[in-house]
């Protein structure tokens, strides 16, 4: 399961969609409004991913959900 903020995680949601499924993808706030202003994450498999760019949060949950 991945799970991002539509406001704050810097990650398109409709992307995560396409690559992973509707199924997969649930989008809820996170509780890290502001935190993070320049970076992408979000929790993948309840493990929370923060990285530089949605290119390197779209690769690290692939990994994750081998």
């Amino acid at each position: 399961m991945i799970r991002v903020c539509s406001n704050c995680s810097n990650v398109d949601v409709d992307v995560l969609v396409e690559t992973f499924s509707e199924d997969l993808v649930e989008v809820n706030c996170l509780g890290q409004c502001g935190m993070n202003p320049d970076e992408s994450f979000g929790y993948v498999n309840e493990e929370f991913i923060i990285v530089d760019t949605e290119e390197e949060f779209i690769k690290a949950a692939k990994e994750q959900l081998k």
